[in-house]
């Protein structure tokens, strides 16, 4: 007689799925790093101005960070430290330089979370294939894009638009003798636009490092 457990003849074999190797799992989250760091770019600032102020033995500093959306203004003396922020209404020219970048950064983490999802659907399932790494690269390539934009064109719309006195460059620092004392200023990009460009980076390792990984369809049928 002919044993209820075993398998009648003509039946279809099961195919056992693969675990996910673990070059799939750095990929993923290589790619998570990056979606959490392009959200921490949309909220931080993107440019940083920072003075010095001497009166004899005391420093004054401001210190100023500009964002996709808004400043905030830090002014510390010894003591005393008082924080104010804004938005750019009364500066044309930056609203318009920064509605590009907004629209970059934007579709940076949406077409990022895009690449998460489907390279969380390829660990499950034979398809979608090759679209996590298209989509990695096209969030590495908005990411770039961004950065370059907000660095050629913030600086310029600021200096016409009168917010900044010392030029136009993205880079740099100053050092002059005021009426009240010794005065040095930097300026340069703040942390979050360093965000964005770390978020290129990790977008492009994890779309080579998928580039190169076997497709789960190769990967199900090795093991069946």
């Amino acid at each position: 007689m002919t044993d209820t457990l075993e398998k009648p003849l003509g039946a279809t074999r099961s195919h056992r799925r693969q675990p996910a190797p673990p070059q799939e799992l750095i990929v993923l989250v290589t790619m998570g790093l990056a979606v959490v760091l392009a959200l921490a770019a949309l909220l931080g600032p993107w440019f940083t101005v920072v003075t010095y102020r001497y009166f004899g033995n005391t420093a004054a500093i401001d210190t100023r960070g500009y964002g996709l959306f808004g400043y905030s203004a830090t002014d510390t003396v010894p003591g005393i430290s008082a924080t104010v922020s804004g938005n750019y209404l009364p500066w044309p020219s930056v609203r318009s330089a920064l509605l590009s970048v907004q629209i970059l950064a934007a579709l940076t983490l949406v077409v990022g979370l895009s690449a998460v999802v489907f390279t969380i659907i390829g660990t499950r399932r034979t398809w979608p294939g090759r679209l996590p790494v298209l989509l990695g690269l096209s969030s590495a390539a908005l990411a770039f894009v961004g950065a370059v934009v907000f660095a050629m064109t913030f600086p310029w719309a600021a200096h016409a638009d009168a917010l900044f006195d010392f030029g136009a460059s993205f880079l740099g620092s100053a050092s002059v003798m005021s009426a009240n004392g010794p005065l040095t200023r930097t300026w340069g990009p703040g942390w979050a636009w360093s965000c964005l460009l770390s978020v290129c980076v990790l977008f492009l390792v994890a779309s080579m490092t998928a580039l190169r990984l076997p497709s789960r369809r190769a990967l199900n049928a090795a093991g069946s």
